[in-house]
């Protein structure tokens, strides 16, 4: 069989016996060349199928080994055909003798593929996240989100424990690398052990392997930092402890630099999501640009994070998870927005002055047990944050605004899986509460919309407050028959919602509704059954599922159209891998599924979002339909530690509303209309990673595309709308001798049309990152690092931004601590431009930036 130039050899491994050996290693190299071409594992079977390059036509040898019999190397000609006589092992029976294994920067044993991390380190790195970047296969995105060859990871362990959940870039960002020696990829991971013989899963977790004096024993670091302008902090101390039955991690950091510590909490695993508050009042807050944000984050923050688990005796784990954060934040910047509709174009310009005083707490408790015929789950989660935003908005008149928002939730949670013969039975539930209460402050009424009345007023106050109470349990049952399984699943879900939004206007001091058609009171109930029914297949090659949910939902509430939902909405769920050898396998996906908006997306009178848009929902119980069909190809060489990937989604939504927008001056007034609004996406695009070990090289070249189209409305007429995005990404990390390069370069083009117009907007991006380093004598480093930001737009001139930075760091005589001087934004530059599109608006921004600034650093590792 041929695949892309490439053929298969099959065989059998047994022993003398007959016995099928499984875990035999088979290494496939050229007869006359050491060099290995390709290997495998045996599998239950003895089998095994090695991958035969195209340019190998005659003679190669294999070679057989395994734990407890002795090595074996056959010499086969492909002349004979592609299948290898059964091969057959002796015991060996001697004492071996003491060897020394030289091993590959990448090793695969089956599932798991472990990377050398001294293999991947430089003398600048510090942490294990400055490594993970340089892994072919492994991608680290700007936000921390790590994936593996193209998609994300479904857990972090450390030594096989899962101490923080999804807030993995606390250990990526802080545990040092000369802490670690293996980080692990456990391709096709079931996280719940009795679950693995029914459920089918195509992720992959990571898991980080600890050199032998790390555990047990308390590292970590420490930093402490001053420097000027403005009087210049940046401290933090992380603690960490890391055993095979308890570990710790505890961080406490405070900057007033630009850097954002607080991402470090940031949730990114889906299956830890915790409630998210609902954002009815807003200031309109600048977009994050692209580049570095500590470019342009002037910040003043606290932050602190206590992780621990305790494994007992009985496999049981109890996790202590506790945050906090303490954030205030400035920006200045100006907006220069465009909307085109089909008709009329919309054009806003103003320049923002923002504050942002930001704190929250997120606590949580858990008991976990999970072994081979059990899992329990028990947990208490809950959190609270206070969040104050001032801004100064100055267009034609200068306007002031105060927004108060405070957010409150508690849940309870828990799961139960377990196995009787050959019947898994399932349990959980989830109950919980959240109140949301926001205070927005307007003066003047910027918009002129409500100050054209004859009765004057001082201020406009727009108050909102959501409530939610739910509750949620469900049952399944799954039953194995060898290669095929089935599962029945049914859960019901209760909640009720509460929405209050009145706007009122100040009259020296005194509150006066202005408006009776903006003042919501607003209450819904909703219940949901869903009833599922799955079907696996696992074959050596082969795996595929299928599911079926049922979802009966019932909506009511007490609007004034008394709008009531009692539906049946049927979905699906199909999903195939088929493994074509060691190196290639496809994975094949197509889905239906329905999402229901919050409750109070149905209310029916007028809320003022922020302070230019008036939005009703008009009552409306808002669902969404998406169908999506995925294709993606993986390869992966681990010999040769080459990894690729390729994808195509086709991405159809169909929403039962359209939001009709009405423009008085600036001012936006947004009604919902009852209809059918469909909207399309295509995505495609590849991935290839390879590390050259002679050149001590990682290279990584990626492509994207995306095409997406839609239909709007501005004052009842229907526009239609077309976005293109392609993306071009390349990074190179290169070892030569004393110096090391880092380089990243990014080109995108953005192409938006309205009704098909014959021209079309259109943005080009560009942003190249290099850095050079140079370490000598084994106690100084010098790094060197440069940014461009480069962009061109329809009607403007192009637009390039340059940044310089330097760092010289010293390690003293212990190595254990070191003191750098750094110097950022060596240009001084003081603002930069950004531009973005979306549908139908380009937003151009323009920020001002951190001064030149100079900081000396004392790093310490615990």
């Amino acid at each position: 069989m041929d695949l892309i130039g490439q053929r298969q050899l099959t065989g059998k491994v047994v022993s003398l016996e007959g016995a099928p050996l499984r875990d035999v290693h088979v290494i496939l190299s050229d007869i006359n060349k050491s060099k290995p071409l390709s290997f495998v594992f045996t599998d239950l079977e003895g089998r095994f199928v090695l991958v035969v390059p195209d340019y190998v036509v005659d003679s190669v040898a294999i070679r057989f080994s395994g734990l407890g019999y002795k090595s074996k190397v056959v010499s086969f000609s492909l002349k004979s055909g592609f299948e290898v006589p059964q091969v057959r092992l002796q015991t060996n029976t001697q004492n071996l003798p003491d060897v020394v294994v030289k091993s590959g920067p990448i090793i695969q044993r089956r599932d798991t593929i472990s990377y050398d991390v001294k293999t991947f380190t430089d003398q600048q790195d510090r942490v294990l996240a400055d490594v993970l970047r340089k892994m072919p296969g492994i991608e680290v995105t700007d936000n921390g989100t790590v994936k593996y060859q193209g998609r994300l990871i479904n857990r972090y362990y450390i030594e096989g424990l899962n101490l923080l959940d999804g807030k993995y870039s606390l250990a990526n960002n802080n545990i040092p690398v000369d802490a670690v020696e293996q980080v692990q990829i456990l391709e096709n991971h079931q996280p719940l052990k009795v679950l693995d013989s029914v459920s089918i899963s195509n992720r992959a977790a990571l898991n980080v392997k600890l050199k032998a004096e790390s555990k047990n024993k308390i590292i970590g670091r420490a930093k402490t930092g001053a420097g000027f302008p403005l009087f210049l902090a940046d401290v933090e101390m992380v603690p960490m402890r890391f055993g095979n039955n308890e570990q710790m991690l505890f961080t406490y950091k405070y900057n007033n630099a630009g850097f954002n510590y607080a991402n470090e909490l940031s949730n990114l695993i889906e299956e830890f999501s915790s409630p998210i508050k609902t954002e009815v009042l807003s200031i309109p807050f600048p977009a994050l640009p692209s580049f570095s944000q500590q470019r342009y984050l002037f910040n003043n923050q606290h932050v602190g994070s206590l992780n621990y688990l305790k494994k007992s005796k009985q496999a049981k784990e109890l996790k202590v998870i506790f945050d906090v954060v303490h954030d205030i934040q400035r920006q200045t910047s100006s907006i220069n927005n465009a909307l085109y509709f089909g008709f009329d174009t919309i054009r806003i310009n103003e320049l923002h002055q923002f504050r942002m005083a930001d704190i929250r707490m997120n606590g949580k408790m858990e008991l976990v047990s999970n072994t081979e015929n059990k899992f329990t789950l028990s947990g208490l989660k809950a959190g609270v944050s206070r969040l104050r935003n001032d801004a100064e908005i100055f267009s034609s008149q200068l306007a002031r605004q105060k927004l108060n928002d405070h957010f409150v939730w508690a849940e309870a949670y828990g799961r139960l899986v377990w196995k009787i013969n050959k019947w898994i039975h399932g349990f959980q539930y989830q109950a919980g509460y959240n109140i949301a209460p926001q205070e927005l402050h307007i003066t003047p009424d910027l918009s002129g919309y409500f100050s054209t009345s004859a009765q004057k007023f001082d201020s406009i106050l727009q108050q909102s407050t959501t409530e939610k109470v739910y509750a949620k349990t469900g049952y399944s049952v799954a039953l194995s028959l060898g290669r095929f399984s089935l599962e029945q699943a049914l859960s019901a879900d209760f909640n009720r919602s509460k929405y209050q939004a009145p706007l009122n206007m100040l009259i020296n001091g005194q509150s006066i509704l202005i408006d009776d058609t903006i003042n919501n009171q607003f209450a819904a109930k909703e219940f949901s059954s869903i009833y599922m029914t799955k079907l696996s297949y696992r074959a050596n090659k082969l795996k595929f599922s299928a599911q079926i949910p049922f979802h009966y939902f019932i909506h009511n509430n007490n609007n004034e159209q008394k709008n009531y939902l009692d539906r049946l909405f049927v979905t699906y769920d199909f999903s195939g891998q088929y493994i074509f050898n060691s190196h290639f396998n496809i994975l094949l996906n197509h889905n239906k599924d329905i999402m229901l908006l919050p409750a109070y997306f149905s209310s029916d009178r007028f809320t003022m979002s922020n302070y230019r848009s008036l939005v009703n929902y008009e009552g409306i119980i808002k669902w969404r339909y998406r169908n999506a069909s995925t294709v993606q190809l993986f390869y992966k060489n681990s010999i040769r530690s080459l990894f690729g990937n390729f994808f195509f989604s086709k991405e159809s939504m169909v929403d039962n509303y359209l939001m009709d927008q009405r423009f008085n001056g600036r001012f936006l007034i947004g009604k919902a209309i009852n209809r059918d609004n469909p909207s399309l996406i295509y995505r495609g695009g590849f991935s290839l990673s390879k590390y050259i070990s002679k050149l001590k090289t990682t290279i990584t070249i990626a492509t994207s595309s995306q095409q997406s189209s839609g239909q709007q409305s501005n004052s009842g007429q229907i526009s239609f709308y077309k976005v293109h995005t392609t993306g071009l990404t390349a990074k190179l990390n290169a070892r030569v001798k004393l110096f090391s390069f880092d380089y990243v370069g990014l080109v995108t083009q953005i192409k938006s049309n309205i009704n098909d117009r014959e021209n079309w907007n259109r943005t080009y991006t560009e942003g190249h990152t290099l850095s050079i380093s140079y370490a000598f004598q084994q106690k100084y480093l010098i790094k060197w690092g440069l940014e461009i930001n480069k962009y061109i737009a329809d009607e403007r001139s192009p637009r390039q931004f340059i940044f310089s930075d330097f760092l010289i760091r010293k390690n003293l005589e212990k190595r254990k601590i070191n003191v750098e001087l750094y110097w950022q934004n060596i240009f001084n530059l003081r603002q930069m431009e950004t531009i973005m599109v979306n549908a139908n608006a380009i937003n151009i921004q323009t920020y001002q930036l951190r001064p030149s600034q100079c900081m000396l650093r004392i790093n310490f590792n615990l």
